[in-house]
Formats: C-alpha cells, structure tokens, sequence
C-alpha cells in the first residue's frame, strides 16, 4: 500500500511523494548499510541520520515533477533507490528531506510511548509446562 503526499508550501520542492513501507529486512538493510558507512566511530546520532537518510531513498516509490495540484491527470514517475541515491539533493529540498525523514521514522521506528501503551496491555494466559 502506498501512501501519497504534497510537497507544497515555502520552500518545498512542490512534487508529489508516494511512499511504502518497507517490510523488516528492509529495514534492517538500511540500518546496517547505514552502521557500515558510519563507521566504528560513529555515535548513535550520526548513525541514525545516515539510516533516515537511506530509509527515505527505499521509502519514496514515485514521484512527479512539481505541481500545483494533484489529480487524477498528474503524471507519476517510479523511482528506484539508485535513481535517489543519484538525485536525491536535486529532486528534493531541505525541507523535503526533513518531512520524509521524519515521515520515515513515523512509519519504521517504534517510540517508548508506544512499547509502553502495548506492554502495558499484556495479560498472562498461561504457563509454558
């Protein structure tokens, strides 16, 4: 399933997004590609800005050029991470990048909130002997 935004507002490239959900191995990719190019000395910051950064690139299916508007005659194009990984600077703006990376995080990553509030609705329902 995709999910479909408007780049649109000051300073924002204007385009049409469609994202996916990447499945867990995909995810696990990104964060070890992401654990290798950062390196040993890395701290957890920087490791997590180049894993929502890579994350973005697998997480953007398609996307058109800049628009006013989106309808039903809007011309979508399907970009593959390589295509990112080449364009990425030049199709979108920092401000671009800030709301995928963030939109990124909000559908792969899991917050304390909410481990809390589904432990916390755990009932035992039985004993393993």
């Amino acid at each position: 399933m995709l999910t479909q935004i408007h780049l649109k507002g000051k300073r924002f490239s204007g385009r049409g997004v469609k994202l996916r959900a990447l499945d867990p191995l995909e995810c696990e990719d990104v964060f070890t590609s992401a654990a290798k190019v950062a390196g040993k000395e890395a701290t957890f910051i920087e490791l997590h800005a180049i894993a929502s950064r890579n994350g973005v690139k697998r997480f953007v299916a398609e996307i058109t050029e800049p628009v006013d508007t989106i309808d039903e005659k809007t011309k979508w194009k399907k970009v593959s991470m390589e295509y990112m990984d080449e364009h990425f600077q030049t199709v979108f703006t920092p401000k671009d990048i800030v709301v995928l990376e963030k939109m990124y995080r909000d559908f792969h990553d899991v917050s304390q909130d909410e481990v809390d509030a589904i432990v916390g609705k755990a009932i035992p329902v039985a004993s393993e002997d």
